[in-house]
């Protein structure tokens, strides 16, 4: 499932797919080309990441249960994510897309109405 992750006082908004299953938490963005991930991924219940097995490095930004922001950094690949007290859902971005997000930042998740796509021209 594809979500709407916005952060409405620094302009940030993104596309992005859901992994709520503990496979699709752990394949993450594994084995993928960096094409291949055009929004990012928002991990539910997940607290700490990996990038094994990861082709290219990723922004990780780190939530609590209130999708407030407590820690982000970048992740090359075959390192391991920092261990964040507090954290209950990641978000991975491709390197640069989390500039507009600093700690202490709430993101919102709305779900993505399919005739509303971004970077559509919607009239």
């Amino acid at each position: 499932m594809t979500v709407c992750i916005t952060n409405k006082e620094k302009s940030f908004k993104a596309e992005v797919e859901e992994a709520k299953s503990f496979w699709s938490r752990l394949r993450g963005l594994m084995l993928r080309k960096p094409g291949d991930v055009h929004g990012g991924l928002l991990l539910w219940n997940c607290s700490s990441v990996h990038c094994c097995f990861m082709r290219f490095s990723i922004d990780v930004v780190y939530m609590d249960c209130a999708m407030r922001v407590l820690y982000k950094e970048e992740i090359k690949p075959w390192r391991l994510g920092k261990i964040v007290q507090g954290a209950k859902h990641v978000l991975e971005l491709p390197v640069g897309k989390a500039a507009h997000i600093t700690v202490g930042d709430t993101l919102v998740v709305e779900p993505l109405l399919s005739s509303v796509r971004l970077g559509a021209n919607n009239k």
